[in-house]
């Protein structure tokens, strides 16, 4: 893939960690501004440095974190140009090139405009191409093509960091009104960075993954996994309709593959791990059937729509014929985002199998 591009970039780590160091010395801050006002009447004189202390912490803490928002927030979209070669993305953005290996993008997809969204481990990329069609080939030469490696779908916008300020203005009231009813000390802090931490995880927008095996929401108080044939629309106050749009046109892809048949019966039955096993290699066993068998079960392995016992139960028959089959199996574990079925599979790509992960895996 060569093709020009208007790229943009943030800086996702950066701004993680200026938001941390910035939420730190606000603490700080507030702990200072909490000790001076309880000697306010009678002041010792080390209260005056604390004080200066908390001040300085405090203008630090309100600059970080305007750099952090300014971080999260700023595309900075300018003409580029984006390429392919020997497993690395090039991107030159204005008058400077970045390599990106394939092994570090996490995930990458395409909105409405032709539009790349990519993300690595400390930042996130958009290639806005003028054909549609090399945006899409570009995510499946990454390996994120509906059916390939999991793909993950942050479904609120970037400016949805503003509501964390509503939540710190209404944590700092409550807190503030329950010192002056019952009195300072360490409680009203205590109170306000809980109220602080449940807001953030009450109001936390979605993240949906999706993989061959289902579709895994991410939300402030837990995961699920539902399976792709589900309903999938997670309630989200501020959210970004491209995305959520281009996670319908995932599912729908996924869901419109022909279904994959099974060569042979892998029902499990009641059997034993290892019974199992002996008798998915007696089915593959003789003559023209295994070679045929390899690539059906291949396909029904990463397939969408499959059940956890029959995935589990397609990947030991693959096992059972032979270890040249283990790269397939190591591929379909990291197309899951189910993690039992995850366990199951890795169990099984493992050198020696490791049967008792397996059965607890299905268990």
């Amino acid at each position: 893939m060569d093709s020009p591009a208007r790229v943009g970039r943030i800086r996702t780590r950066r701004a993680a960690w200026l938001s941390a160091i910035a939420k730190f010395l606000a603490v700080l801050w507030i702990a200072g501004a909490a000790t001076t006002a309880q000697y306010f009447t009678n002041e010792p004189a080390w209260v005056w440095s604390v004080g200066v202390l908390s001040g300085l912490c405090g203008a630090i803490a309100v600059m970080l974190m305007v750099w952090s928002y300014v971080a999260s927030m700023w595309l900075g979209s300018s003409p580029g140009h984006a390429s392919t070669r020997d497993r690395v993305l090039h991107v030159k953005k204005e008058t400077y090139p970045v390599r990106i290996p394939f092994d570090e993008i996490v995930t990458a997809h395409v909105a409405k405009g032709g539009i790349a969204h990519l993300e690595t481990r400390s930042d996130a990329w958009t290639l806005e191409m003028d054909d549609e069609a090399d945006a899409h080939a570009l995510v499946a030469e990454l390996g994120f093509a509906p059916g390939g490696k999991p793909v993950i779908y942050r479904l609120g916008n970037r400016f949805r960091r503003f509501l964390h300020l509503g939540i710190a203005a209404v944590a700092y009231i409550v807190a503030a009104a329950i010192g002056t009813v019952f009195g300072g000390g360490a409680w009203p802090l205590l109170i306000l960075v809980g109220l602080y931490m449940f807001g953030k995880r009450l109001l936390r927008a979605p993240v949906v993954t999706v993989g061959s095996d289902g579709v895994a929401i991410q939300t402030g108080f837990g995961r699920r996994v539902l399976p792709v044939s589900a309903s999938v629309d997670p309630v989200e106050i501020l959210f970004d309709r491209s995305t959520k749009k281009a996670l319908a046109e995932h599912l729908r892809a996924l869901r419109e593959k022909p279904p994959a048949q099974a060569p042979i019966v892998l029902a499990r039955e009641g059997r034993s791990i290892r019974e199992w096993r002996d008798r998915l290699r007696q089915a593959m066993d003789g003559g023209y059937r295994v070679a045929a068998a390899h690539d059906a079960l291949g396909d029904l392995v990463t397939a969408p729509g499959v059940s956890r016992e029959e995935r589990v139960g397609a990947a030991l028959a693959l096992r059972a014929a032979g270890d040249s089959n283990l790269p397939r199996i190591r591929v379909a574990a990291e197309q899951c985002v189910d993690p039992k079925t995850r366990a199951a599979l890795d169990a099984l790509a493992a050198e020696e199998i490791d049967e008792q992960a397996i059965e607890k895996a299905l268990s």
